[in-house]
């Protein structure tokens, strides 16, 4: 069965309160447009730094085949905020690979037990 990226943000924060999601939609183009990702920043505060963020940068972008762009600045992210535009009309886009860039973040590059 084909899960929508909305339908995976609102299963992911039924059960994952401490790493969240919200998406854009686009009403003309129904497609998502932009992601936002919300975490306790002071739970990784010994994690976030410069090096973290320009290395996460390029890994989203090169797992996400330069579809998805992260768009904060770095001092949003140690705050625990990051969003991520989504290049969503691109041929490479695939809903089902920003799902997977997602659930990286949250399970592999900020691990819970940090």
């Amino acid at each position: 069965m084909y899960q929508t990226l909305t339908d995976f943000i609102l299963a992911w924060n039924q059960t994952h309160k401490h790493f969240t999601f919200t998406t854009q939609i686009s009403p003309v183009i129904e497609k998502p447009v932009s992601v936002e990702i919300r975490y306790p920043a002071v739970k990784y505060q010994d994690f976030l730094n410069c090096i973290t963020w320009e290395k996460l940068c390029d890994l989203v972008e090169a797992k996400s085949r330069g579809t998805m762009y992260l768009s904060t600045s770095e001092a949003l992210f140690e705050r625990g905020i990051i969003e991520a535009k989504l290049a969503s009309q691109d041929h490479n886009f695939r809903e089902t690979q920003i799902m997977g860039i997602l659930k990286w973040l949250a399970d592999d590059f900020f691990p819970q037990d940090r």
